[in-house]
């Protein structure tokens, strides 16, 4: 059996596996993400730190999903890699969808029976895609506008 074949399999059948993987996948995908965004700039773990004010192996630990964070220490991160630090009760969707447009994504999750966080990705997809294509055709209309 494969890494992930076993992983998927305990998810199933192990609740206690299940219930410590959510705790951990918080850290994980935090850290996941700084890994992504110091590599997307160049910058090592020991430039890192020394724009966090702390350790490289502290650094490390945080990307390998090992540390406990403040809120202070991952603003510090997200500081010096250049993002923005999002912390919200209301899921992930709440940073990104403005308060008015909140109530009518809610009101779409329950009658799609979907969670909030899929609906505005689906949301979000479906735009881009008619973006795309609306690009990709508009050079056509100005070679053969009664073609389209």
């Amino acid at each position: 059996m494969k890494h992930r074949e076993m992983f998927e399999y305990l998810l199933g059948v192990s609740s206690e596996f299940k219930k410590e993987y959510e705790k951990a996948r918080l850290k994980l995908d935090f850290g996941r993400e700084v890994v992504e965004l110091r590599k997307e700039k160049g910058i090592s773990q020991e430039e890192l730190a020394n724009r966090v004010g702390t350790r490289r192996t502290n650094i490390s630990r945080i990307e390998r999903g090992d540390q406990n964070l403040t809120i202070a220490t991952m603003h510090k991160l997200a500081s010096a890699l250049g993002g923005k630090l999002f912390i919200t009760i209301r899921g992930r969707y709440a940073a990104l969808v403005p308060r008015e447009y909140r109530e009518f994504v809610d009101k779409l999750a329950r009658e799609e029976s979907k969670d909030p966080e899929t609906v505005v990705k689906d949301l979000l997809v479906e735009a881009i895609e008619q973006r795309m294509r609306k690009q990709i055709n508009a050079p056509l209309r100005t070679w053969f506008p009664s073609a389209l």
